[in-house]
């Protein structure tokens, strides 16, 4: 684990990366460099669905929609393996005490944002 948080693993400075995992949220085009970088989020192919044969006419209509999946694992939560991330969700602990639990969600947001900058 301590290799993982190091101030010099591979994780933390990898630039590849972050910028290919904002291409894929924004649903732009890989790069051939981008796409070498995201080998390890790609998701595995699933099994292609079968056609069911209806003897009603009105069968089709009544059969929901699947919306297009992507060749990727979501990525909107990744997992918190760089220094920053650590250091940071460490302060939101130690700002986040018994005393101000009941504390909005916005709020607590506003006091991370300045707390950390």
């Amino acid at each position: 684990m301590k290799g993982r948080l190091a101030s010099d693993s591979a994780v933390v400075n990898y630039p590849a990366l972050k910028t290919t995992i904002t291409v894929i949220i924004t649903g732009s085009r890989l790069s051939t460099r981008e796409q070498e970088a995201c080998k390890g989020i790609k998701a595995s192919p699933a099994a292609p669905p079968t056609q069911e044969t209806t003897c009603s006419f009105l069968g089709p209509v009544f059969q929901k929609a699947t919306p297009a999946r992507t060749t990727y694992m979501s990525v909107s939560w990744i997992p918190p393996t760089s220094n920053e991330c650590d250091r940071f969700f460490s302060q939101a602990k130690l700002l986040y005490t018994d005393m101000r639990k009941s504390v909005d969600v916005n709020t607590l947001e506003v006091l991370m944002l300045l707390f950390y900058n």
